[in-house]
């Protein structure tokens, strides 16, 4: 495909009253004067020699001063600009001076003929967007609240994919469709290559490629990344991309909560010493990624653009979500049938004593509720003798009469073992503290009043 080199143009029309000294106490008015429809479309990452764009938008500022300081959003960046146009200032090069200039603010003077009656200026500007940029594009009057919308930033491409729940205790999930639009022909550059990662998980590297358009890419996995390098660009029309039997995995290390669908950088923008951008980086959302040097004109350090935030939510092995809501303190007295959380008195259906071991001894369901909002999270099966519960990110498994303690089935070695007395499933409360994350210093002993004290 024959491509042609352009740049991102806004062009600003600014028009001056000729009485400077009548409008020195009048607000400055700023209005549009194109249709929103027509409004150019900036893509967000792009270098501005990526797509074709030679829309132009005017805006009209009236009732100003000698200086105008326009100011655009930040993740816009003015690469440069062009006076293009005067009336009622003294000449093109002379009569508009430029004040300061940063990434997305410029201060303008003016220089104006006292013979003209109307003072007018048209700029063009040049700008990039960075890849997480999503919206309208203002221009700001900056310290008199007034602004036009002058662009639009849209993704290059569109990456969709829905949410799905999984569990702890399966080190596979298989997860939603991953579905890659262009937004343009061409969008994703020969050679590019886009990355997808799910944080704090790795991608199988099983999967299914389907595609629709003349684009032509390779797909592999890559330390869990999932690697689309595009082979031949698109000609006739946007393609799309369809990744399906896509899995995570996952395993006993991993806690319960939302794993979130990323594209990020890969290799950055390479730039010369004059500070003249040779290549753009390999990802087709991240050719303005620079790591080191956000001051270039049209490059940012932004290296990931969040697709989904809960594209995997994980649950632990009953599908339960976290209820633990760990007090700041608890205070358990022997021989009490009452225990003190945060203050408050709760009663529990038996008193905690000392095992024959010297383990400080708590009914298991009455520790539940204290640091649980939901005690269905507790399972008893008779049969076996066995307990089932979650507590936090943890999925434990506990048997009568063993020592060992499962979470998310790793074993940890209790000083003592749970006990049946009277119906109740009595369990040592330091070993269980430990387990769900409990220092042995926040567990304190007061042999005076006989007692435990747990911080947490």
């Amino acid at each position: 495909m024959k491509k042609v080199v352009s740049f991102i143009f806004v062009a600003v029309s600014v028009l001056f009253a000729a009485n400077f000294s009548v409008l020195a106490n009048t607000a400055m008015q700023l209005r549009t004067l194109q249709n929103y429809d027509n409004i150019p479309i900036i893509y967000a990452g792009k270098l501005n020699d990526s797509y074709e764009n030679m829309n132009t938008c005017e805006v009209e500022i009236s009732d100003i001063e000698d200086d105008v300081n326009i100011e655009f959003p930040e993740g816009i960046k003015v690469i440069s600009y062009e006076i293009t146009d005067v009336e009622g200032i003294k000449n093109l090069k002379k009569g508009v001076v430029l004040v300061d200039k940063i990434d997305n603010k410029i201060a303008l003077s003016v220089v104006k003929d006292d013979n003209k009656e109307m003072q007018s200026l048209s700029i063009r500007f040049n700008i990039t967007a960075s890849p997480e940029y999503r919206g309208d594009v203002y221009v700001n009057l900056e310290d008199n609240d007034v602004k036009t919308i002058v662009a639009k930033v849209n993704s290059p491409i569109n990456i969709n994919a829905e949410s799905t729940e999984g569990r702890t205790d399966h080190r596979k999930n298989s997860v939603a469709d991953i579905v890659i639009s262009e937004n343009f022909i061409g969008a994703m550059t020969k050679n590019s290559e886009l990355i997808l990662e799910t944080e704090g998980m790795l991608f199988d590297d099983t999967f299914e490629l389907q595609i629709e358009g003349d684009i032509d890419v390779n797909l592999n996995v890559a330390d869990g990344k999932i690697m689309i390098k595009t082979i031949k660009e698109s000609l006739s029309s946007p393609s799309k991309i369809i990744i399906s039997n896509v899995s995570l995995i996952s395993g006993q290390s991993y806690e319960e909560g939302n794993y979130p669908l990323l594209s990020v950088a890969g290799t950055q923008a390479a730039v010369d010493a004059d500070n003249v951008i040779k290549r753009a980086g390999s990802s087709p959302m991240f050719e303005t990624y620079y790591e080191n040097n956000t001051e270039l004109l049209q490059l940012f350090s932004e290296d990931k653009v969040v697709i989904n935030e809960g594209y995997f939510i994980v649950k632990n092995k009953y599908g339960i979500p976290n209820d633990m809501k760990m007090p700041n303190e608890i205070i358990i007295k022997i021989g009490s049938d009452i225990i003190e959380v945060d203050g408050q008195v709760m009663k529990i259906d038996a008193p905690a004593y000392i095992s024959g071991k010297g383990c400080t001894m708590l009914p298991l369901r009455s520790i539940v509720g204290a640091i649980s909002n939901n005690e269905g999270i507790l399972e008893w099966n008779g049969a076996e003798k066995k307990v089932q519960m979650n507590l936090g990110y943890r999925c434990i498994e506990l048997q009568i009469g063993d020592d060992i303690i499962y979470a998310n089935g790793k074993p940890y070695y209790m000083s003592g073992q749970l006990e049946i007395v009277n119906g109740r499933v009595f369990v040592p409360i330091r070993d269980l503290s430990n387990v769900i994350g409990i220092r042995n210093e926040n567990i304190i002993w007061d042999s005076k009043s006989m007692s435990v004290r747990i911080v947490g």
